[in-house]
Protein backbone atom coordinates (compact mmCIF):
# COMPACT_ATOMS: atom_id res chain seq x y z
CA UNK A 1 0.00 0.00 0.00
CA UNK A 2 1.57 3.28 -1.06
CA UNK A 3 -0.79 5.55 0.80
CA UNK A 4 -3.76 5.38 3.13
CA UNK A 5 -6.67 7.67 2.41
CA UNK A 6 -8.25 7.17 5.83
CA UNK A 7 -7.35 6.11 9.36
CA UNK A 8 -9.55 3.04 8.82
CA UNK A 9 -7.50 2.05 5.76
CA UNK A 10 -4.24 2.56 7.67
CA UNK A 11 -5.58 0.45 10.53
CA UNK A 12 -6.64 -2.30 8.14
CA UNK A 13 -3.17 -2.40 6.57
CA UNK A 14 -1.35 -2.89 9.87
CA UNK A 15 -3.99 -5.21 11.31
CA UNK A 16 -3.40 -7.45 8.30
CA UNK A 17 0.12 -8.03 9.64
CA UNK A 18 -1.21 -9.02 13.06
CA UNK A 19 -0.59 -5.65 14.71
CA UNK A 20 -3.71 -5.16 16.77
CA UNK A 21 -2.43 -2.43 19.11
CA UNK A 22 -1.43 1.19 18.74
CA UNK A 23 -2.74 4.24 16.91
CA UNK A 24 -2.77 4.48 13.13
CA UNK A 25 -3.54 7.45 11.01
CA UNK A 26 -2.74 9.03 7.68
CA UNK A 27 -1.34 12.39 6.59
CA UNK A 28 -4.77 13.69 5.65
CA UNK A 29 -5.74 13.47 9.33
CA UNK A 30 -3.38 16.23 10.41
CA UNK A 31 -4.16 19.43 12.34
CA UNK A 32 -1.51 21.23 10.25
CA UNK A 33 -3.40 20.34 7.08
CA UNK A 34 -3.65 17.37 4.76
CA UNK A 35 -0.27 16.28 3.43
CA UNK A 36 1.70 18.44 5.91
CA UNK A 37 4.11 15.62 6.81
CA UNK A 38 4.57 14.34 3.25
CA UNK A 39 5.33 17.87 2.07
CA UNK A 40 7.69 18.76 4.91
CA UNK A 41 10.79 16.65 4.16
CA UNK A 42 11.06 15.60 7.83
CA UNK A 43 10.76 11.88 7.14
CA UNK A 44 12.73 9.37 5.11
CA UNK A 45 9.90 7.61 3.36
CA UNK A 46 6.20 6.94 3.16
CA UNK A 47 4.72 5.03 4.81
CA UNK A 48 6.78 5.98 7.86
CA UNK A 49 6.55 4.21 11.18
CA UNK A 50 7.48 5.64 14.53
CA UNK A 51 6.77 4.67 18.10
CA UNK A 52 5.68 7.35 20.55
CA UNK A 53 5.73 6.58 24.28
CA UNK A 54 2.31 7.58 25.59
CA UNK A 55 3.49 8.44 29.11
CA UNK A 56 5.43 11.49 27.90
CA UNK A 57 4.61 11.61 24.15
CA UNK A 58 8.29 11.22 23.19
CA UNK A 59 9.36 9.61 19.92
CA UNK A 60 11.32 6.55 21.09
CA UNK A 61 11.77 4.65 17.81
CA UNK A 62 12.04 6.12 14.32
CA UNK A 63 12.00 3.78 11.34
CA UNK A 64 15.24 4.09 9.34
CA UNK A 65 15.27 4.27 5.54
CA UNK A 66 17.04 0.91 5.24
CA UNK A 67 14.89 -1.41 7.35
CA UNK A 68 11.60 -1.84 9.18
CA UNK A 69 10.96 -1.49 12.89
CA UNK A 70 10.34 -4.71 14.85
CA UNK A 71 7.06 -3.47 16.31
CA UNK A 72 6.46 -6.63 18.37
CA UNK A 73 9.90 -6.41 20.03
CA UNK A 74 9.38 -2.70 20.71
CA UNK A 75 5.99 -3.43 22.32
CA UNK A 76 7.63 -5.97 24.62
CA UNK A 77 10.41 -3.50 25.43
CA UNK A 78 8.00 -0.70 26.29
CA UNK A 79 5.73 -2.96 28.35
CA UNK A 80 8.58 -4.28 30.50
CA UNK A 81 8.86 -2.32 33.77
Amino acid sequence: MADASSATQADSYYSGYGLTFGFRTHDGDNSEGAGAIAGSGIYGGVPWTGVIRTSDMQLVHDEPDTSYLDISAIAVELSTP
